[in-house]
């Protein structure tokens, strides 16, 4: 088989497992219902993964890459590093959230379903911290930003982010507030004369 028409086929069977894990979580969905979904075989299945999990790990790779993408174009079409900062953290938020109602459907009582999701998300969370380096360095070329190691900050702001998620998943209505007091924070920090020293 040519490759491109072996890719093609990986991508189906990508896109119809995506539709049967949403639909039945992790737990309940078998490899023929995938098979059948994409109209394949189940040995099929095998000559392109290695088995259920290797398969449900394409799957979040596949939607965190359109994540990404939605990512880096948000970010470009904003100049100021602050600007791209924000854009970051809305689309962190907004699309946590889709992503929530999306597995209301499908968890029915899966409990491993969302740890199966952040096993393999913490191995692809790499480029995240690629892109928020990326303003920050684009924030400390052009000023607006002071100095920094922007590989470390971007590690600790990936990370405050993220925490930032759990409030606004028990307060949904919150998500804008809490992304303007986090950068508020961020930028200007706690303190009401510190004008950006170190604490001693």
């Amino acid at each position: 088989m040519k490759p491109e028409k072996r890719q093609e086929r990986r991508t189906r069977i990508i896109r119809a497992a995506r539709s049967v894990f949403l639909r039945y979580g992790y737990r309940k969905t078998a490899l023929e219902d995938v098979a059948r979904a994409a109209t394949v075989g189940k040995a099929t299945l095998y000559h392109y993964f290695d088995g259920k999990d290797d398969l449900f790990g394409a799957v979040v790779n596949e939607m965190y890459e359109e994540y990404l993408t939605r990512q880096r174009s948000a970010i470009v079409e904003v100049s100021a590093a602050a600007d791209k900062l924000r854009r970051y953290a809305q689309l962190l938020i907004t699309e946590h959230q889709d992503l929530v109602v999306s597995a209301q459907g499908f968890e029915h009582g899966d409990d491993e379903f969302p740890d199966r999701i952040h096993a393999h998300l913490r191995r692809l969370r790499a480029s995240e911290v690629d892109i928020l380096e990326g303003i920050l360095r684009c924030g400390v070329e052009s000023g607006e930003f002071r100095r920094m190691n922007t590989g470390r900050v971007a590690l600790l702001l990936l990370g405050s982010l993220r925490a930032m998620l759990t409030a606004v998943m028990t307060q949904p209505e919150a998500g804008d507030g809490v992304v303007s007091e986090v950068l508020q924070i961020l930028f200007c920090g706690l303190l009401t004369n510190s004008n950006g020293k170190e604490l001693s």
